[in-house]
C-alpha cells in the first residue's frame, strides 16, 4: 500500500514537471516569434500634425505610472467573445482594460483615456487596424510603439505587407495566454 502511494506521489510530479516544462517551452517560442516578427520590420514615422501628442498626456493625479501600477490596456476588436475571454484574462492578470469594437470607438477612447498598451485586431469593418494605426500615428504618436495587432489574416499579402512595414509585434488569433502575455511585457520593454 505504501509503495502504491508513493508511486502515484511520484506520478503526480512528473505530470507537474511536464506541465511546467510545456508551459515555459510554449513561452519561449512565442518569444522567439515575436523577435522574429519584430526584427522583419521597419517602423515608419510619420510626421505628426499640429493635433498630435509626442507624450503620453498624465493619468488621473498628474504622475506618470507607478511601478507597480495596473496596465492599462485598450484592447480593439470585432469578435465579442474573443474580447469578453482576452479582456476577462487580463484584468485577472491585474490589467485594467477597456475595450472597443472597431477603430472609430477607440479613437474617442484615447481622447477620454491614457493607455499602457493597444491590441488591436487587424481585420474590423469600420476603421480598420491599418486605418486606425495611421490615425494613431497622427494624432496619438506617443503610442505608436505600445501597439501590439492581433489578426486572424495569417494568407494576406496585404496584411503581411502591413504588418511588416509598421514594425509592430503581432500575435496571430486564436492564441494561448502565454502568447499575449510575453507580447505585452515585449511591447512594455520597448518603450
Amino acid at each position: 500500500m505504501l509503495n502504491a502511494l508513493t508511486d502515484r506521489q511520484r506520478y503526480q510530479q512528473l505530470l507537474q514537471d511536464a506541465q511546467c516544462l510545456l508551459t515555459t517551452a510554449a513561452a519561449l517560442l512565442a518569444d522567439a516569434r515575436i523577435r522574429i516578427t519584430r526584427g522583419a520590420g521597419h517602423a515608419v514615422v510619420r510626421a505628426c500634425t499640429s493635433g498630435s501628442y509626442e507624450q503620453p498626456p498624465p493619468r488621473n493625479g498628474g504622475g506618470s505610472r507607478a511601478p507597480h501600477a495596473p496596465v492599462a490596456i485598450l484592447l480593439i476588436d470585432d469578435e465579442p467573445s474573443f474580447v469578453s475571454a482576452l479582456a476577462r484574462l487580463l484584468r485577472h492578470d491585474g490589467s485594467t482594460v477597456d475595450t472597443a469594437a472597431d477603430g472609430h470607438l477607440a479613437l474617442t477612447q484615447l481622447h477620454e483615456h491614457r493607455y499602457d498598451v493597444v491590441l488591436c485586431d487587424l481585420r474590423m469593418p469600420g476603421l480598420d487596424g491599418r486605418d486606425f494605426y495611421a490615425m494613431l500615428s497622427q494624432h496619438h504618436a506617443y503610442l505608436r510603439k505600445r501597439v501590439l495587432f492581433l489578426t486572424g489574416d495569417t494568407l494576406g499579402a496585404d496584411s503581411q505587407a502591413f504588418l511588416e512595414q509598421c514594425g509592430q509585434p503581432w500575435v496571430y488569433k486564436p492564441c494561448k495566454a502565454a502568447d499575449i502575455r510575453t507580447a505585452i511585457q515585449q511591447v512594455l520593454q520597448t518603450v
